[in-house]
């Protein structure tokens, strides 16, 4: 962080002496460092137990804030609000609203959505609603700057910390600050890269000066009594302090005496609250209860001043805009801990009753209340789940449709409930929470249907899990079962084993399934995609013929749902359609598609990315794994994960960033240790190799691509493993290795032969051409190359062409070799693949051809994602539409565009057509 300016740092003085912030002046500064328009680092997570001062330093720098006339947003989690899907967002911008009229169209309408302003069937896409929320941000920053302040994070729905943690990565260019405080760790949202002010204890000097400060320092032992049960928290330091000064024995358990501190402070403040009348014990309780504590939302015999009098003289609570606040959390958790349960739910019974026009806080208080199996508790948290799933909030649904299940009466409706709840939970990502309430399915219930639902979701769980032997062995005992009774129910069964082995690569269990799939009955749409799946991804070469052949009978039909949606992608990925496979799950990462349901899931995202890598088109398969890599995000730190970061890595390793490669493909194969996923594995060792090439390693790279096939030759990955044939192939340097890949080759061909796609057959020759005697090599680069339509795959035909090149000048035919030479560039400078340009163009200059060092362009030194703003401006693009295309706010596309048009030698928007051009491939 840089120096301080002397008027940010007096700021920040003035806020620590007017708040009392002993101790904490170092933390202060760094917040009102941050606190500024222009910040380099506009986010800050400030964490701490209970009591350290993060309420306290949150309020410092709203100070020094509105001292430069910022706006600021607040808010405040409240443990009674977390299960309510988007209230914490609600609670930021309650005072923006009036804004969102402003908003494109697909945005407002996400917006609106997620509150539930309309009768929107569909829930909202979130990256749009992410986008809303940005965007909404960014125009009220448009004057002097905004300050988002988020306290108590541990206590915010989960579904507002998802928007905030997307606002919160996005912020260059914007003048935005966020600041976060947390009780005890870091929010998953905001865990990666962003600033930490962890709050350690005070010093003891610092406590000393503290308690100084309070009204009436305790002397002698009281006072090393009240140091030593604190233990440097500022605020036990000031409640310790006030219980001497009331006369109160501090007979409560101190340090070393296991008890938590959190724990102490809320007996000491239990303590206080004995001497308050029933009626106000009272009072607070039901405010504590309260999902709001404003007073018009509170039963009407609490809106009296003289209930409240006591606990504001004793400093408890105090009131602002019509609404109870507590001087502290911990004085709303003594509150309601010290009340008998009999007193709690009797306050939940009467809040529920005050609720009526809000169903789903008034479910949330009859579930408080019941003390049993309540039927209409658990009806109202169903229909609570449904509407958290229509805004949006699966964290949220999943939460009430667990606690409806539990306050079900009736075990069938238990059952049941159970099985939504793992539904939800398979679609959250939690995967062992998944299986175990897919379990509790089996303990209540005989019911065949639900039986089937609950293995097939357990299957399904344990393979996000990457447990893929237990999940085919769950979902294979279903299909034999339901074969004849309930063919769909097994044909669905089969369709998740064969996601989980296509990953796996078990051959084994890809038998299994084949078998399987013969015994189950016919079927009909949309289970033909289902079935189509099952046969293509088990044996994708060997019944190639005719699955593509059923497969074009539906490509083009509608689809029932994105699940048949994604499939149908998987199909035309598997059979090397690949523009096919980029049109058929586009709709499913398009937020304007009704098929993208609440938003693109990370293996959508990233199937869709190694389409269009394929395809040729680099730049938006970057920005497509940018997303997918945000979307994976922490939940998941296995499959999802390291798919994503081996896709990653790859793009690294083919632009030539090496370093950056080898760590994202270690980092896959750290996130699935020690389970064996053969698919990530493969692309994880690839992109190693391709990295180990670039840095002039061939060792390494030999090594890294050997990984790919067994020692006896056979494919590592049963799908994967062919399509690195070549650059096996091109790393071999000695002898023996080219002996070895011949032997690989070899099979390869006798494994593939009459049911492979013209793709597999490029390489296959490219790699045959490679490891033959010179002599007979031309013969296979020209079946690499001469069939035209190879030129789907770009930049393999492009290798195979700078390889024939590279064979033809050793031949001496050298007018020969500089035409496929200037090829194989023109695609390589086209796609940024930096390393193989670069062996192009010393080739060329071996050939005789004047060759410049590198013909980069300007745009050549731009980020991808800053290329793909030029490229949709060329095409007369606004800012709006650019930033619903890469989920970026206007004001940041603006932003960048102006920092490149330096870099570009252009002054103005409408000079971009003429120097990049109109044509854009991708999305």
């Amino acid at each position: 962080m840089g120096e301080m300016s002397g008027g940010r740092r007096a700021a920040a003085e003035r806020a620590v002496d007017e708040l009392g912030l002993v101790g904490r002046a170092y933390e202060a500064a760094r917040l009102a460092e941050i606190v500024r328009p222009g910040s380099e680092n506009p986010c800050a997570v400030v964490v701490g137990e209970a009591g350290a001062g993060k309420t306290a330093l949150l309020h410092a720098a709203r100070r020094v804030a509105e001292q430069q006339a910022m706006a600021v947003l607040e808010l405040r989690g409240t443990a009674n609000e977390q299960h309510l899907p988007l209230a914490g967002l609600h609670q930021l911008l309650r005072r923006a609203l009036h804004r969102v009229s402003a908003l494109p169209e697909h945005q407002r309408a996400s917006l609106h959505a997620a509150f539930g302003l309309n009768q929107a069937q569909q829930p909202p896409n979130m990256l749009m609603l992410c986008l809303a929320v940005l965007t909404l941000l960014t125009d009220m920053a448009d004057d002097n700057g905004l300050l988002i302040c988020v306290d108590d994070a541990q206590w915010v729905d989960d579904t507002t910390l998802d928007v905030l943690g997307f606002v919160a990565r996005r912020l260059d260019g914007l003048d935005v600050c966020v600041l976060i405080g947390a009780r005890g760790e870091v929010p998953r949202q905001f865990a990666d890269g962003l600033p930490l002010i962890r709050l350690e204890p005070l010093t003891s000097s610092a406590a000393g000066l503290l308690l100084d400060h309070t009204s009436s320092p305790p002397e002698g032992f009281d006072r090393e009594l009240v140091l030593a049960q604190a233990e440097g928290n500022p605020l036990a330091l000031v409640e310790l302090a006030k219980a001497v000064q009331d006369g109160r024995r501090l007979d409560l358990a101190g340090r070393g005496s296991g008890v938590p501190l959190t724990e102490r402070l809320e007996r000491l403040f239990a303590g206080r609250l004995g001497a308050l009348p029933d009626s106000t014990r009272q009072a607070l309780l039901v405010a504590a209860a309260s999902d709001n504590t404003a007073l018009t939302a509170l039963p009407e015999w609490l809106r009296e001043p003289e209930v409240w009098l006591p606990a504001e003289q004793a400093g408890l609570v105090s009131f602002s805009a019509g609404a109870v606040t507590f001087a502290h959390p911990l004085i709303r958790a003594a509150a309601y801990q010290a009340a008998p349960v009999a007193a709690r739910r009797a306050a939940h019974r009467a809040l529920a009753a005050s609720r009526t026009h809000a169903p789903d806080r008034r479910a949330w208080h009859l579930a408080a209340a019941a003390f049993a199996p309540d039927e209409e508790a658990a009806s109202a948290l169903e229909a609570a789940a449904d509407r958290a799933l229509r805004r949006g909030g699966t964290a949220e649904s999943l939460q009430a449709l667990e606690r409806a299940a539990h306050l079900s009466p009736h075990p069938q409706l238990q059952a049941a409930r159970f099985a939504r709840a793992a539904l939800t939970a398979v679609l959250s990502d939690e995967a062992e929470r998944a299986i175990a309430l897919a379990a509790r399915i089996t303990e209540l219930t005989q019911d065949p249907a639900l039986l089937g639902q609950a293995a097939i979701l357990q299957g399904w769980a344990a393979s996000t899990a990457n447990r893929n032997a237990e999940a085919v062995a769950v979902l294979l005992a279903v299909a034999e079962t339901m074969a004849s009774a309930a063919p769909e129910v097994a044909i669905h069964a089969l369709s998740v084993a064969t996601s989980a082995v296509l990953h796996s690569g078990d051959d084994a269990h890809r038998v299994q399934i084949a078998q399987a799939l013969e015994r189950v009955a016919p079927v009909k749409a949309p289970y033909t995609t289902y079935r189509l799946w099952v046969q293509a991804a088990t044996e994708p070469t060997g019944r190639r013929d005719s699955c593509v052949a059923d497969f074009n009978a539906v490509a083009d039909t509608p689809a029932v749902d994105a699940a048949e949606q994604f499939l149908r992608g998987g199909l035309a990925s598997l059979f090397d359609e690949t523009e096919l496979a980029v049109r058929l799950l586009a709709p499913l990462v398009d937020p304007h598609s009704s098929l993208s349901g609440a938003g693109p899931n990370s293996m959508a995202m990233t199937t869709y990315g190694w389409a269009l890598f394929d395809a040729g088109h680099w730049t938006a398969a970057e920005i497509t794994a940018q997303q997918a890599a945000e979307v994976a995000g922490s939940k998941n730190p296995g499959l999802s994960s390291a798919w994503t970061l081996t896709f990653t890595a790859t793009l690294a390793a083919v632009c030539g960033q090496a370093q950056t490669a080898q760590q994202h493909a270690e980092q896959a194969l750290s996130s699935i240790a020690p389970h064996p996923v053969r698919s990530a594995m493969v692309r994880a060792h690839r992109a190693s190799g391709i990295a180990a090439a670039t840095l002039g390693d061939p060792e390494a790279a030999y090594r890294s691509f050997r990984r790919l096939f067994t020692p006896d030759g056979e494919p590592f990955h049963y799908h994967l493993s062919d399509y690195g044939l070549a650059d096996l192939a091109t790393a071999a340097h000695t002898p023996h290795q080219v002996d070895e890949v011949r032997t690989i080759v070899e099979r390869a061909e006798q494994r593939l032969r009459g049911c492979t796609s013209l793709r597999l057959e490029l390489l296959l020759a490219h790699a045959r051409a490679l490891v033959t005697p010179s002599d007979d090599a031309e013969g296979h680069f020209r079946a690499a190359l001469d069939d035209p339509a190879a030129s789907r795959w770009p930049f393999e035909r492009a290798q195979a062409q700078l390889a024939f090149a590279q064979w033809l000048r050793r031949q001496r035919r050298i007018s020969d070799a500089r035409t496929l030479l200037t090829a194989s560039l023109e695609t390589f400078d086209a796609l940024g693949a930096v390393p193989w340009a670069k062996r192009a163009r010393t080739e060329l200059r071996a050939s005789g051809v004047p060759v410049e060092a590198a013909n980069n362009t300007p745009l050549d030194e731009l980020s991808p994602q800053q290329q793909q703003i030029v490229r949709m401006a060329a095409q007369g693009m606004t800012n709006k539409e650019i930033g619903e295309r890469l989920f970026l706010s206007p004001r940041t596309v603006g932003f960048h565009l102006y920092r490149v048009f330096p870099k570009l030698g252009i002054t103005s928007r409408h000079q971009l057509r003429d120097l990049i051009g109109g044509d854009e491939p991708g999305r």
